[in-house]
């Protein structure tokens, strides 16, 4: 065998197999971590789909129980038996115009709500308002009062109708002759109903059009992870035609309304979806049809049918697994590099093969002439390295000797090295030092002389200001290299920590026209970071202010009791709802505009508090508006006299 194939045997292998083992396994082993990350975004997305959906048809069944109760549908309830029981039939006219008058003033204010009815025990139209315009009813009737639609001619609705219990809001579908004037196909969503009864039983039915646009709307802007695409399917077994509809789907624009027009199954939209649906309401799976990867959970959003949607995310497979497909082909670039490298390694070290023995003569050479500091490189072939591993043995212990005194010699130099610069680096810091706190002084003393209009002046003092604090970062991290820096742990009195936050936040507050009015019950020691818990208390100050109309007063407290300091500020907004009160604290949750803030204040905020071992509240307060409390542990000292304080009362 030639001398450069034995070297490449050996050398191509060495590099190759390990390399190729560790990146593909460490590649895989990315690759299911990244899928299993993408599953928990998914079902996360999938969780905030259904809770969307719920609160939404949640709306609208308190919306109609609402309706129900007001004095008007009462009215109109009562005049229907009246008429029933013989009185004339203008005591009903009146209360349905009444009632119209009503609806259309409710719709014209709340522009979410769809059409709305209301039926007789048989399902006909007595009522219709729709876009805060009631229909008028010209429909004869065999009964006392006209129809606002023609006669439904449905024996399985009137049933359905008949079948709901008084009190108790139901989902169904209208007789198709209600639908929407030009619409035709399936009706995407049921509609709400709410008997209404007095102590004889049920004498009329209150419907609500499912509003489609803010379903809509729910659907369309629910979160979608890593370009996922949402479809929402019903299953309903009681109804063939309904059983498998296509609600929703992002792919092929389908949405609410066009489902009336042209209804879509699944079968023929996601046929594997429907095989893989059938092992559970949840799941994952990737469709090779599709080249998707597919999340599916099963919701109930009637609470008095067993009819299901079903929520999907759809996601691109190649989206997910091509960052680890260029690198399995970065490896495979690198496989054919290293068989190249490899090669013409080899033949370099087949025509290297002399030089280890002219190194060894002229090693031969120079031992003879008392030059004993050379030691040969062990190259080349056994015999070849053996001869040379004598040689170096001979010359060892010199070789030795000679190293550790070099040794000796970098470990010095390296030492009064370190040491010069640290004298350096400390007197660099120490001369630099100066005059930045002297700028930073100065700079206060005369933004203190200046009149409350000159902004100009005070936006350039301010920018003084910030480069002096760099060029004062920039010193401290000069002095690391000298000396160790503690931490920014200090003892502080609360009282004019308080003070001093609220100058920070006074130029916010002013803005928004609210004055702050400070109560100190009394002061006590806090121990921690002063300019951390300067930021959290900033920030409640501010959010307080923007939350308080202008002219308001927004309260700041202080005192303490049971070993904590209690730090509270009261605004005059509108309060907390309970979506607010729940999701205060979730970072990038804001009431504010868009671009008016990025809802990280209060999580920051509650971070700072939490990590000083305290707690930050958030609640409404009795009078209106919101309290912000903040509790923080008392310095060690503080807390024990406190302790020993109340132990001494009688």
């Amino acid at each position: 065998m030639q001398l450069k194939n034995y070297i490449f045997l050996w050398l191509f292998p060495a590099a190759f197999v390990p390399l190729t083992i560790l990146g593909l396994g460490a590649t895989t082993w990315m690759e299911r971590r990244a899928l299993a990350g993408v599953d928990a975004d998914m079902a996360h997305n999938l969780a905030t789909v259904a809770a969307g959906v719920e609160r939404r048809f949640l709306v609208e069944r308190d919306l109609i129980a609402g309706l129900a109760g007001v004095p008007e549908v009462e009215r109109f309830r009562d005049a229907l038996r009246a008429v029933e029981r013989g009185a004339p039939v203008a005591v009903g006219e009146s209360a349905r115009d009444a009632l119209n008058r009503f609806l259309e003033t409710f719709q014209s204010v709340r522009t979410s709500l769809d059409t709305v009815r209301v039926l007789d025990r048989a399902g006909n139209t007595l009522i219709k308002v729709r876009d805060g315009q009631s229909i008028a009813p010209t429909f004869e009737s065999l009964g006392a009062m006209r129809f606002a639609e023609a006669e439904p001619d449905d024996p399985a609705f009137a049933a359905e109708l008949t079948a709901l219990q008084p009190g108790e809001t139901a989902s169904i579908l209208l007789s198709r002759n209600m639908y929407v004037a030009g619409r035709s196909g399936a009706m995407p969503l049921y509609n709400s109903v709410r008997p209404l009864a007095d102590a004889e039983g049920v004498i009329a039915y209150l419907t609500i059009d499912p509003p489609l646009g803010p379903f809509n709307r729910v659907l369309a802007v629910a979160p979608r992870a890593h370009s996922a695409a949402l479809t929402v399917v019903e299953h309903d077994t009681s109804r063939e035609s309904r059983n498998d509809l296509v609600l929703y789907d992002d792919v092929d624009d389908i949405d609410l309304w066009s489902v009336r027009a042209d209804a879509l199954l699944l079968q023929a939209h996601y046929p594997r979806l429907v095989e893989e649906q059938r092992l559970g309401g949840t799941g994952v799976f990737d469709d090779d049809d599709r080249a998707t990867r597919v999340y599916y959970q099963e919701i109930l959003p009637y609470p008095d049918r067993l009819t299901s949607w079903l929520l999907v995310l759809h996601i691109d497979r190649a989206r997910l697994t091509e960052p680890f497909r260029h690198i399995r082909l970065a490896i495979l670039g690198g496989v054919v590099a290293t068989l190249l490298f490899s090669l013409l390694l080899a033949r370099g070290a087949a025509r290297q093969i002399a030089r280890p023995i002219l190194d060894l003569t002229g090693g031969l050479t120079a031992f003879a002439t008392s030059d004993r500091g050379r030691e040969l490189a062990l190259r080349g072939p056994d015999e070849v390295r053996t001869a040379g591993d004598a040689f170096n043995r001979m010359t060892a212990s010199l070789v030795v000797a000679e190293r550790e005194r070099d040794q000796a010699m970098v470990a010095q130099y390296r030492s009064r090295r370190l040491a010069s610069l640290g004298q350096m680096a400390a007197g660099i810091a120490h001369e630099i030092s100066n005059p930045v706190n002297t700028i930073l002084s100065l700079t206060t003393l005369i933004e203190r002389e200046l009149p409350a209009d000159a902004g100009a002046v005070h936006a350039d003092i301010a920018s003084i200001r910030e480069e002096c604090e760099r060029a004062a970062r920039t010193v401290r991290s000069i002095m690391n290299f000298s000396r160790d820096i503690g931490g920014n742990t200090a003892r502080f009195a609360a009282a004019a920590w308080l003070h001093d936050t609220l100058t920070l936040a006074e130029k916010e507050c002013r803005a928004c026209g609210v004055e702050v009015v400070v109560t100190v019950d009394c002061d006590c020691v806090l121990e921690g970071d002063y300019h951390l818990l300067q930021r959290a208390l900033r920030n409640l100050v501010e959010n307080a202010s923007q939350a308080s109309p202008p002219g308001s007063t927004v309260e700041v407290r202080l005192g303490h009791g049971e070993g904590q300091c209690r730090i509270e500020v009261l605004d005059r907004g509108p309060g907390l709802d309970a979506e607010q009160a729940d999701r205060a604290f979730d970072p990038f949750y804001t009431t504010k505009g868009e671009g008016q803030g990025s809802g990280l204040g209060l999580s920051i905020s509650q971070g700072i508090v939490q990590h000083h071992g305290g707690e930050l509240e958030l609640v409404n307060r009795p009078g209106g508006g919101a309290v912000a409390r903040i509790l923080l542990p008392l310095a060690e000292d503080q807390a024990i006299s406190d302790a020993d304080n109340q132990a001494g009362e009688p």
